[in-house]
């Protein structure tokens, strides 16, 4: 019944703590630790924790390759359909449907290490633009050298232009 968790006036919004803990409104407050009640619930609440753990590191992520200048509309619009899956757990857990949690949150997984493989391939786009600038400036200061040292060498005397 709905009452036993929540008590008639007393509703609490639905958040992973509830699964864990023993205090009043949590599931170990009736069901003992060891208890396949217990279990299901801290089994749905590491499957979405877990989830939306890895959906913070992948925005993070995505938020430095933006601030570095690469295009990460593809990686956003993974992450958007990562997210709709965890959202769409969350009701299921709260009909303590394992199975039904288990597989939404295993397609956010899915879409996130797409999203990791993609991300780490324009970490290595970027390392490479970097290397391939620094050999650019390299050559760009080492040419400017050349020539400045050409210039002085035409401009010093009895260096076979002639004067009138």
């Amino acid at each position: 019944k709905c009452i036993s968790c929540h008590a008639a006036h007393e509703v609490v919004p639905a958040h992973l703590d509830l699964y864990a803990g023993n205090e009043p409104g949590r599931c170990g407050s009736c069901h003992p630790e060891a208890s396949e009640p217990s279990r299901v619930g801290l089994t749905m609440r590491g499957l979405i924790g877990g989830a939306q753990e890895a959906l913070a590191r992948a925005e993070a992520e995505i938020a430095r390759l933006h601030r570095e200048g690469m295009d990460v509309r593809e990686l956003e619009g993974l992450v958007v359909e990562a997210k709709a899956a965890v959202i769409e757990a969350k009701p299921v857990a709260h009909a303590l449907q394992v199975a039904a949690v288990k597989a939404r949150t295993d397609r956010a997984s899915r879409l996130l290490a797409r999203v990791d493989e993609r991300a780490r391939s324009l970490r290595r786009e970027l390392e490479g633009r970097r290397r391939a600038l620094t050999v650019a400036l390299v050559l760009t200061l080492g040419i400017t050298g050349l020539l400045v040292v050409k210039r002085r060498s035409l401009r010093e005397p009895g260096s076979g232009e002639s004067g009138a």
